[in-house]
């Protein structure tokens, strides 16, 4: 496992805010959470209200393709292709039963976002 990401309507918790400059994240409000040095999970923007709270698990693999073959073998389904974030390239997965899941090939080592 490499990241947890929560995403509610609070968002009054101590946390590292980061802007994104990136391509096609201008303007998009995350909150990196910290021990130390090391970075350990994440905050996505703020939901509107009225969308459930939820949790977005990720996965590192260093070949996001031969991953998602194997998810689908495994009767999982991909909602949608591949795209880059300012983390790495990333996919959105589920399992048969329908819980979401990520895998990322992440551009820095775990812990150093």
């Amino acid at each position: 496992m490499t990241w947890h990401e929560a995403y509610t309507q609070v968002l009054d918790l101590e946390a590292k805010k980061v802007v994104f400059d990136a391509p096609g994240y201008a303007g998009l409000d995350d909150w990196t959470l910290h021990t130390g040095e090391v970075t350990v999970g994440g905050i996505g923007p703020q939901l509107p209200a009225g969308m459930a709270p939820r949790w977005h698990t990720c996965f590192a693999t260093d070949d996001p393709d031969a991953s998602a073959k194997r998810v689908v073998e495994l009767g999982g389904k991909l909602p949608m292709q591949p795209f880059d974030t300012p983390y790495g390239l990333m996919l959105i997965a589920s399992d048969p039963g329908g819980a979401t899941f990520y895998l990322i090939r992440p551009t820095k080592p775990f812990g150093k976002w």
